[in-house]
């Protein structure tokens, strides 16, 4: 089976293709601007180039994937202060890319399945207390309307029979790299946050967020390859399972020395999630973390030494042992 992964030199990518090469049966299609030395495999093809380029997305049509998994994006605060460029980037030329595709499964006779890295960001939280199936889409940043108007696209091609559309909306995925663009950071920088001084927290003690480990997003994308298609509804989008946490519950089961400064930008975005029910998801077989330890044993088994210098290194050049 050959799978194409967009932004496979990502934090996400590089642990999902780590996770992928475990079994033989896939040749794995690694795209992104700039793929770090260590993504080499025989079982690797990588694919370097702007997704912009419609060579680029000519190229990558043309290795006849079975599987294409798009997980390049610009993330949130960069996409909210640069709408253009969310627009180039999330919008159009992933709707090129998935005409792309789709058009080029007839010559290899078969039907590609793209599964999409969407966000539970298309909610407008402040709205509601509670979000399930039913919650419609209201999106409050550019970057999940633009999430959103893909999801739509994509379920439209797979109502064509052009692909089988899977996308699933993420949370916060911990603990990402420094320097990303994320309006989420904090939800990251805490893991590493110094032990000599408080680490200043943008939210109240009681903010609530959703969160999963980097792990355990890459064995839902997993779990999207071969999963039953009509598992899932018409919409072809789901909300995956997530811990839902405050701040102080996290800092405490850390140990960390924090204080609390709510920011009321990020309180607008991050910090009212509401419960979440995800019926859909885990019907369809999609989980969470377990519980709260068991996301931060994951994060710490991945990143021994929690400081951004070591983080951002393995962020870009290696892949950590796969977890359970």
């Amino acid at each position: 089976m050959r799978i194409a992964i967009t932004g496979a030199g990502g934090f996400v990518g590089q642990v999902l293709t780590q996770q992928l090469l475990a079994d033989d049966r896939y040749h794995l299609v690694l795209v992104d601007r700039n793929l770090p030395p260590s993504l080499r495999h025989t079982r690797i093809t990588r694919v370097e180039g702007d997704l912009v380029q419609s060579s680029l997305v000519s190229h990558v049509a043309d290795q006849a994937v079975d599987v294409l998994i798009h997980l390049a994006t610009v993330p949130g605060g960069t996409a909210e202060a640069d709408r253009d460029l969310s627009r180039r980037i999330n919008l159009n030329a992933s709707l090129d890319l998935f005409d792309a595709v789709a058009a080029a499964g007839p010559a290899a006779d078969r039907v590609p399945r793209i599964i999409y890295a969407s966000t539970i960001a298309i909610f407008s939280l402040g709205l509601n207390e509670r979000i399930d199936d039913d919650t419609p889409p209201a999106p409050f940043l550019s970057y999940a309307a633009h999430k959103l108007m893909c999801e739509t696209y994509l379920a439209d091609l797979h109502r064509r029979g052009e692909v089988e559309a899977i996308s699933l909306r993420l949370p916060a995925i911990l603990a990402r790299p420094n320097g990303q663009g994320l309006t989420s950071a904090f939800m990251s920088e805490i893991f590493r946050a110094p032990v000599d001084r408080p680490f200043v927290c943008p939210t109240s003690e009681d903010a609530r967020i959703w969160a999963m480990s980097v792990d355990q997003a890459c064995i839902n994308l997993q779990h999207a390859i071969h999963m039953p298609v009509g598992l899932l509804p018409n919409s072809r989008a789901v909300t995956l399972p997530v811990l839902r946490f405050s701040m102080g519950e996290l800092a405490t089961a850390l140990g960390t020395n924090i204080r609390f400064e709510p920011d009321p930008l990020i309180g607008q975005n991050f910090t009212s999630q509401p419960i979440l029910d995800a019926s859909a998801a885990e019907a369809a077989g999609f989980r969470n973390d377990g519980n709260l330890q068991s996301l931060i044993l994951r994060v710490q088994a991945r990143f021994p030494a929690l400081n951004d210098e070591v983080l951002n290194t393995v962020a870009r050049q290696q892949v950590g042992a796969v977890l359970g």
